[in-house]
């Protein structure tokens, strides 16, 4: 992703949201207050998640001090009641950043969840799922990158990706004809022509202009297949109009080599994300292993050391011997406990 334009829709986000100050955080909440907050996952279905280092990079520019550890990458499958990140630092901070961390979220997974299902209806074809310009304002680009995530393929991003001569140019044009021939004498060299069709005669009229990519337009099925043959691999093909999940595996069938619909984008439903603050209570440490919840053979000591002679880790949790030995012994295996467990360990020096 371009950070540039990430970062600029991250900071218009959070001056959005924020205002002028947030009132409740800053009059309620201590700035020298430290807290943990987690976000899990709600949904009832399995979601294809798309969002978490963008939600890394809002919690860093409101705090650059917030640490963040992210469990899943970008196109995992999350389950309900999935933890998916955690957030440690100045609560203030954590509460600034949480409704623009989750709207991203929230939005992003639900177009990459939905993309998904229409990609999986077109496993085994030879047919690529496109999306469309028919996105929000000003998050074009980020909802291009769900799709991305989601297992389809972006079409333009904006007008000057691409030479699309659809029917209000055709028609102010005169025709297919005239159309691309003016296209052809401006163009830049390396770009390439798409022209909309809706029916056979057009789709012949394309063919002898010598295009691209025929767009085969809002066509029934039977004229589709037609169109297919007669373009017979002369131009790469693209079904278009009146796409829905039910219909993907007939227009598959037809033989384009790519559909597009806005549909992802625009009829996809919010993954429902929380963001939760670790209750305060008093320090109660549990009689059993921290890392496998044994409750047998644990070490007495309530405070185990790791680290040198003057300073380290230290693990206010109890663990039994076996566990002990791995975290002593195996680095990788410490730190990965320790970045899952991090509200169990404190520093210490002498």
């Amino acid at each position: 992703m371009n950070k540039l334009i990430l970062e600029k829709i991250i900071k218009e986000s959070l001056i959005e949201d924020i205002g002028y100050s947030d009132l409740a955080s800053d009059l309620c909440v201590s700035d020298q207050e430290l807290s943990i907050a987690t976000i899990i996952s709600k949904e009832k279905d399995d979601v294809v998640l798309c969002g978490i280092d963008i939600a890394e990079l809002i919690f860093k520019t409101v705090d650059n001090e917030l640490k963040v550890y992210k469990y899943f990458k970008d196109g995992a499958i999350i389950k309900n009641k999935d933890t998916v990140l955690k957030v440690e630092g100045k609560a203030q901070s954590i509460l600034k950043a949480e409704r623009v961390v989750l709207n991203f979220m929230m939005k992003l997974s639900g177009i990459s969840t939905l993309t998904n299902s229409y990609v999986k209806k077109l496993n085994g074809t030879n047919t690529k799922l496109l999306d469309t310009r028919k996105t929000t304002p000003g998050l074009r680009f980020l909802e291009k990158y769900a799709t991305l995530i989601g297992g389809g393929h972006n079409h333009r991003v904006c007008l000057n990706d691409g030479l699309m001569i659809k029917e209000n140019h055709i028609r102010a044009s005169g025709s297919i004809t005239n159309a691309v021939k003016k296209a052809k004498e401006n163009k830049p060299l390396m770009v390439k022509i798409e022209v909309e069709t809706t029916n056979l005669e057009e789709v012949e009229e394309a063919l002898k202009a010598k295009v691209d990519i025929i767009m085969l337009d809002n066509m029934s099925d039977e004229m589709m297949t037609k169109a297919v043959k007669l373009i017979n691999g002369q131009c790469l093909t693209e079904a278009s109009g009146n796409v829905t999940i039910e219909r993907l595996e007939k227009i598959a069938k037809c033989g384009v080599d790519y559909v597009s619909t806005s549909a992802t984008i625009t009829k996809s439903k919010w993954s429902d994300f929380s963001l939760l603050f670790e209750v305060k209570e008093k320090s109660v440490i549990k009689q059993e292993c921290c890392v496998c919840s044994t409750k047998e053979n644990l070490i007495k000591k309530d405070n185990i050391q790791f680290g040198g002679d003057f300073g380290g880790d230290l693990l206010k949790a109890k663990v039994c011997h076996n566990c002990y030995g791995k975290l002593y012994n195996d680095s990788n295996f410490y730190h990965e406990f320790k970045k899952r467990n991090t509200e169990l360990f404190e520093s210490w020096s002498l």
